[in-house]
């Protein structure tokens, strides 16, 4: 009963971690995405006139 009691509390360890990857996956697109909206707007707004 041990043994499955160690199988049960790893598998529930992987599962969290696996949520958790998954949320940040999603995170991280997302900011990307705004990331090169903003490139995009800053690049044909701003054009050449830098400093």
């Amino acid at each position: 009963m041990i043994f499955f009691k160690w199988l049960c509390s790893l598998f529930l360890i992987f599962l969290f971690i696996g949520a958790i990857f998954k949320m940040g996956l999603t995170f991280i697109n997302m900011l990307l995405l705004i990331c090169a909206f903003v490139f995009i707007i800053d690049t044909a707004f701003m054009g050449k006139k830098r400093f």
